[in-house]
């Protein structure tokens, strides 16, 4: 549990780090030092944006059965 406080800690004051500073150099380290996986996570994000999406849809159970009722119905 300590671990996890201390690491929610950590990124918020990265947010709050990267929301408060001036872009550049030491407002990267600054962030990298306090969460240097979110860093990490962002960069490759750009590096890949252009070229891989992902697309999510979420299927809800009752939705389908109520659609297929009323196509039935139709026919």
């Amino acid at each position: 549990m300590a671990g996890v406080t201390f690491g929610e800690g950590l990124r918020q004051l990265s947010l709050w780090a990267e929301r408060g500073m001036r872009p550049g150099f030491t407002r990267g380290l600054v962030c990298f030092i306090l969460d240097p996986m979110r860093t990490i996570n962002k960069q490759l994000d750009r590096w890949v944006s252009d070229s891989f999406t992902v697309n999510v849809s979420f299927v809800n159970p009752a939705q389908t059965m109520i659609t297929e009722a009323v196509m039935e119905r139709v026919r």
